[in-house]
C-alpha cells in the first residue's frame, strides 16, 4: 500500500508542475500577442470573431472607448466581402496561408488600407482545424509613402522629358 501512495504522490507533484509548466506557457503566448501592434483575431469560418488582441481595439477604435466587432466582416468594405470570404474558405481547404490587401473600416467608418493574413488554425492533436487567424496590419502610412514616391518620380521624368536643356545625371556614390 505504501507503494502506492508514493507513486501517487509522485503523479500528483508531475501533474503539478506540468499545469504550472502550462500555465508558464500560456502566460508568454498571451504575452506575445498582447504586445503585438498588429490586430490578431481567432474567427470563426463565418467570420465571428471568438478571440482577439487588444490591438484590434486600437485599430477598430483609435479614438478610445472599447468597440470591438463582432465579425471581421465588420472590418471590411462590403465590396470585398466576397473575395475574403472565398480566401478563407480556400486556406481552410488547402490550409495554406494567404494575405491580401483590403481597404479596412473602423468603427466610426473611416477607412485605412490593411494588410490581412489569413490562417488556418488547426487543433494541436488532430488535423481538424478548429477556425482561422487573422492578422490585420495598418499599412496606410506605408502606402501613402509609396505614393509619394510614385509622385516625385512621376514630377523628376516630366521635368527630364520636358526639358529644353540638356540634362546630365550624375552617381554621387562613384
Amino acid at each position: 500500500y505504501q507503494a502506492l501512495e508514493a507513486e501517487k504522490d509522485r503523479l500528483e507533484q508531475r501533474v503539478l508542475e506540468r499545469t504550472a509548466d502550462l500555465a508558464r506557457a500560456r502566460t508568454s503566448v498571451e504575452s506575445i500577442l498582447e504586445s503585438s501592434s498588429d490586430a490578431i483575431l481567432m474567427v470563426s469560418p463565418d467570420g465571428t470573431i471568438h478571440r482577439s488582441n487588444y490591438a484590434l481595439n486600437a485599430l477598430y477604435a483609435p479614438k478610445g472607448g472599447i468597440s470591438t466587432p463582432l465579425s471581421f466582416y465588420d472590418m471590411v468594405q462590403e465590396e470585398e466581402h466576397f473575395a475574403i470570404q472565398m480566401t478563407m474558405q480556400r486556406v481552410l481547404q488547402n490550409r495554406q496561408p494567404e494575405r491580401v490587401e483590403v481597404t479596412g473600416l473602423r468603427a466610426d467608418g473611416s477607412s485605412f488600407n490593411a494588410q490581412v493574413s489569413i490562417s488556418a488554425l488547426n487543433h494541436l492533436e488532430t488535423t481538424a482545424t478548429q477556425g482561422l487567424v487573422i492578422i490585420i496590419r495598418d499599412v496606410s502610412d506605408q502606402k501613402r509613402a509609396e505614393a509619394e514616391v510614385r509622385l516625385t518620380r512621376d514630377q523628376l521624368r516630366a521635368f527630364i522629358d520636358f526639358s529644353r536643356s540638356g540634362i546630365v545625371l550624375t552617381d554621387s556614390d562613384n
